[in-house]
């Protein structure tokens, strides 16, 4: 599989996000949907793309929620503190034909999938 940018790091949820209103920065090479109050702004930065601490210095200054795109035990060390337990992420090549996708499955999972189907 190709390396492939998630939708919400990508320029094209960036568009829509600013159709909507919502503030966004993208000039740091990640996509950081930015809230807040009066005196108060978080940023987010949704399967971002980290990979060791001076990653960090691209973010704004201030609450940052991050979710990286892969395991950074590193981020405690940074100071990071977990909110939630990690989720596992699924990607799909849509370009490929099924058939092709079919083929690429690990035999468990084609035949839990047949399982289901039936």
């Amino acid at each position: 599989m190709t390396d492939l940018i998630p939708l919400s790091q990508s320029l094209e949820f960036a568009w829509v996000l600013q159709q909507t209103g919502r503030r966004v920065l993208t000039d740091n090479g990640h996509l950081v949907l930015q809230r807040g109050t009066p005196g108060l702004t978080i940023s987010l930065a949704s399967r971002a793309r980290l990979h060791d601490a001076q990653d960090l210095a691209a973010f704004p200054s201030g609450p940052l929620v991050l979710s990286p795109d892969h395991p950074a035990p590193w981020l405690w060390s940074a100071g990071a503190l977990p909110l939630v337990t990690a989720a596992t992420v699924a990607e799909l090549d849509l370009t490929l034909d099924p058939d092709a996708r079919w083929a690429m499955q690990q035999p468990k999972w084609r035949n839990r999938l047949r399982h289901a189907q039936g």
